[in-house]
C-alpha cells in the first residue's frame, strides 16, 4: 500500500475520534447541566410547596376555603339549623335581628385540633333577651342534639375574657386576670378580638390584646382535642359576626 495514504487514513481516524469524544463530552456535560437544572427546579418547587404548606409555623385562614362565597365550606351546622347561619361580608354571621333564638346553636370547623394559636375578631349585635355568645375550642358535638362540649372562650357582659365550660361541667373554670384592665379593653358595641392559645394541658386567652385567662387542666380525663365552634346562645334576639379567623397549628406541647 501507498505510505501517504496510510498516514491520511490514520490521520482521518484520529480527527474522527477526536471530533467523538468531543460531542460525547458535549453531551455528558448537556446531560449534566439539565440534571443540575432540574434538581434545583425541584428544590424551588419543594421550598414553595413547604412555604404554603399547614405547617406548625403557618397560620391558616379559616374563611379562606375555596368556594366559600356560596356558603361555609370548611364549616357545618346542624340540619335544621341553617336558617340561623350565613355568610355576608366575609364574616360567618350567626343569629336573626328579627327572631328569637331559641336554643344554642353553632357553626363549626370540620377539623380537628390539639395544640394551636386561634385568633378571631368577632361582633355582637343585641336586640333583646339573653345576649351571649362564645368560641368553642377543643370541643365536640353532641349527638343527636344542639349542644358542643367542651372549653369555651366567652363573650357576654359579665362573662368577657373567662374560660365556660360548655356541657361538661357547666361553670367558669378561669379567673380573668386583670378585671380592671379587661373591662377597659371590652368594646361592647364594636369588634373584639381573641387570642387563645392551647398548648398541652394549659390554656391562655387575650382579649383586645389584654391577657385575661391562664388555666390548667387538671383532670387527665379531659380530651386536650377537638373542634372549634362559633356560637350563638339561644334566648335571645342577636347576631354575632366572626371574621379574620386564623389558627396555627403548634407542635405537640410536653407540659403536662
Amino acid at each position: 500500500s501507498d505510505p501517504d495514504e496510510t498516514v491520511n487514513i490514520v490521520g482521518i481516524e484520529r480527527a474522527l475520534a477526536e471530533e467523538f469524544q468531543s460531542s460525547l463530552n458535549n453531551f455528558f456535560e448537556k446531560q449534566s447541566n439539565e440534571k443540575n437544572k432540574f434538581k434545583a427546579t425541584q428544590k424551588i418547587e419543594r421550598s414553595k410547596e413547604s412555604n404554603n404548606s399547614n405547617n406548625v409555623n403557618s397560620s391558616i385562614n379559616l374563611l379562606k376555603n375555596p368556594g366559600f362565597e356560596n356558603g361555609t365550606q370548611g364549616w357545618n351546622v346542624n340540619k335544621g339549623e341553617e336558617k340561623w347561619w350565613k355568610v355576608a361580608d366575609g364574616a360567618i354571621e350567626g343569629g336573626s335581628l328579627t327572631e328569637h333564638v331559641p336554643h344554642n346553636t353553632f357553626c363549626v370547623f370540620d377539623k380537628s385540633y390539639t395544640d394551636f394559636e386561634l385568633n378571631l375578631k368577632f361582633k355582637i349585635t343585641p336586640v333583646k333577651g339573653g345576649i351571649n355568645s362564645g368560641i368553642q375550642i377543643r370541643s365536640q358535638r353532641i349527638a343527636n342534639h344542639h349542644e358542643m362540649i367542651g372549653y369555651q372562650a366567652d363573650a357576654a357582659k359579665n362573662y368577657w375574657g373567662k374560660i365556660y365550660d360548655e356541657s361538661r361541667r357547666r361553670k367558669v373554670i378561669s379567673k380573668v386576670l386583670d378585671p380592671e384592665a379587661l373591662a377597659k379593653a371590652v368594646k361592647a358595641d364594636g369588634w373584639n378580638h381573641y387570642r387563645i392559645l392551647c398548648e398541652g394541658p394549659r390554656i391562655r386567652m387575650w382579649l383586645n390584646d389584654v391577657a385575661c385567662a391562664d388555666y390548667t387542666e387538671k383532670d387527665a380525663s379531659i380530651p386536650l382535642e377537638g373542634h372549634i365552634g362559633l356560637q350563638v346562645h339561644g334566648g335571645g334576639t342577636l347576631t354575632v359576626r366572626f371574621k379574620e379567623i386564623t389558627v396555627r397549628e403548634l407542635a405537640p406541647s410536653k407540659a403536662g
